[in-house]
Formats: C-alpha cells, structure tokens, sequence
C-alpha cells in the first residue's frame, strides 16, 4: 500500500501547491442542489445498466436485483481496500446468494472489465485529437473507433476460437515453462468467462449494457460540469471523464483520493480551463460517486443480509 500512499500524498501536495484554494471554495457557491440529484439520479441508473449487463454474463442465473446488490457491495470494498479487491468481494457476494460459485462469478468480472477498457479507449482516443484541435481529428476519431471495433471483433473471435489463446500460450510457454505455471489457470479462468458470450446476442447485449453505462457516466458528469466549465461540450466531457479513469489507475489510497484530483485537474489544463474549478469540480463528482457507492454498498448488504465478515470467511474458505 505505501506506493499508493506516496502518490496520493504527491498529488495532493502538488494540488496545493499549484491552486488558489480560495477560489476554488468560492467555486462550490455556485453548486445548484437540484443538478446534484439529477447527477445522483443519473449515476445509480449507470450502475443498474452495469448490473443489467454482467446479469447477462452469469446467463442470468442470478437476479437483477443480486446483481445491482452485488456490484453495490463491490464498488463499497473498492473504495475500502486496496487492489481493487472489491471485484473479489462482488464475486463473493453474489455467490452467497445465488446457485452461482465463485468461480463461476469471478471470470464474468473479468470479462466486464474487459469491456470497459475497450470503452474507455474509445472515449479517450475517440476525444482526445478534437480537445487538442488537430486538423487531423476526424480521422482520427474514425481510426480510434476502428481500432476499437477491431478489438471487440478479436475478443469475439476468441470467444469462437478459444484454441487460438491457448496455441499462443502453449507457444510461448514451451520457451518459458515457467508462464505455463504463472499463466495457464489465469488462461482457463478468463476462457471460462468468455465462453459464454459465444451467442452474438449475449455479446451484443453486454456491448449495449457497458457502454449504455458510459453513456450515462458521461451524461452525470456534464450535468456537474455546467457548472465549472463554461458550455462544455460532449467532446469535453467525455475527455475529461477518460482522463479521470486513466488517472485512477494508478496507485492510490482507498477510495483513488488525490489521483482522481489531480487527473481531472490535469484534464482542465489540457482544456485551458481555470485549474481552481477543475478542483472544485473534481472534489463535487468525487464526493458524490462516492456517496453513491457508500448508499449502494449498504443498501446491499441489508437487502442480501451478509455481512462483510461472511465476506471475508468466504475469502478464506476460497483461499484453502
């Protein structure tokens, strides 16, 4: 954890350093509380779009309702533990309410993950050459968006020809048998979870589903930033919303303090945006993602009635 300590601690410092903190405090006068709830509102219909398509992952032998508690005790361990460890506890979660083992659960994690980093490609390479003004820019964003639909043809072509990913690990194991050992079962687990997408219509579902969630991420953060940004554009947005989820990436505290700050102010600058509102405007979308998680999260462990400790027991009965 001490790395991730450094680098929120480093952010936050060059935060300090480098923003008029009183403008940024009087920049949270201009906060109007009923773009907050529809921001609110917004945000908890993103994550029943999310629920909706990992339902669809697990071939919906579990309940829209497991799901969405599920992914609400998941994104609530994320925020608390390090490592994301929060995707372990959703799989955990959701296998003590439903027929589903963990095993069965945790590779259609993987896989959602999966698409979101296609998403979250086209939203950042797709905005990216516009915000910047390249004179290249729309060919750009076609290029960007080929690439992408490349890269979800190839993963469903994976899906159909599983032997291809196994051909290539078995090729590159035979020169180092130690990947073999590392590899294999993270191989077969990841398979496992893309087998069933093998129905074009399950993909397309969770195609639609995922990025129905970016849709709506995007939406939520415009409806914030009218408020910082003088007539944000769409383009904007969803630059400013690929840069934060790059910056979150990194190593952080619980909960991505600082590097979230410090990504979205970062975003500002590249827009020439007065950095003082970008902070305002990161701590406003950051407090409210996580009072969403944190009603979310305990909203599902009253629903299921687990507790974090059935949790962690699960954890360990899984370990051994």
């Amino acid at each position: 954890m001490l790395p991730g300590i450094v680098i929120s601690a480093a952010a936050v410092l060059i935060l300090l350093l480098q923003i008029d903190l009183q403008e940024t405090a009087a920049a949270f006068g201009q906060v109007r509380w009923w773009r907050m709830g529809a921001a609110f509102a917004v945000l908890m219909l993103a994550f029943v779009l999310r629920s909706a398509g990992w339902r669809v992952l697990l071939r919906e032998q579990a309940s829209l309702g497991d799901a969405f508690s599920a992914t609400g005790i998941g994104y609530l361990l994320n925020t608390i533990l390090p490592f994301r460890l929060g995707e372990v506890g959703r799989a955990l979660a959701l296998g003590l309410r439903s027929p589903l083992s963990f095993w069965e659960i945790f590779p259609t994690v993987v896989i959602e993950r999966i698409f979101d980093l296609g998403f979250l490609a086209a939203v950042l390479f797709g905005t990216l050459p516009f915000v910047v003004g390249a004179q290249w820019a729309t060919s750009a964003a076609i290029l960007s968006a080929l690439l992408v639909v490349a890269g979800f043809g190839l993963l469903y072509g994976i899906v159909l020809n599983p032997g291809w990913v196994q051909g290539v690990l078995g090729w590159f194991s035979g020169r180092w048998p130690k990947l073999r050992t590392f590899g294999e079962e993270k191989i077969d687990l990841l398979l496992r979870g893309l087998a069933v997408l093998r129905n074009p219509r399950r993909f397309l579902l969770v195609f639609l589903w995922i990025g129905g969630t970016w849709v709506l991420t995007v939406i939520w953060n415009l409806i914030v930033l009218v408020t910082f940004f003088p007539s944000p554009t769409l383009l904007q947005t969803g630059f400013i919303v690929g840069v934060a989820a790059v910056g979150v990436a990194a190593p952080s505290t619980q909960g991505n303090l600082g590097v979230y700050e410090a990504a979205v102010v970062s975003a500002f600058a590249a827009l020439a945006a007065d950095p003082a509102q970008g902070l305002a405007y990161a701590l406003v979308t950051h407090g409210l993602y996580l009072l969403v998680v944190f009603v979310l999260g305990f909203a599902g462990l009253t629903r299921t009635g687990i507790s974090l400790n059935e949790i962690y027991s699960q954890a360990k009965t899984q370990q051994t």
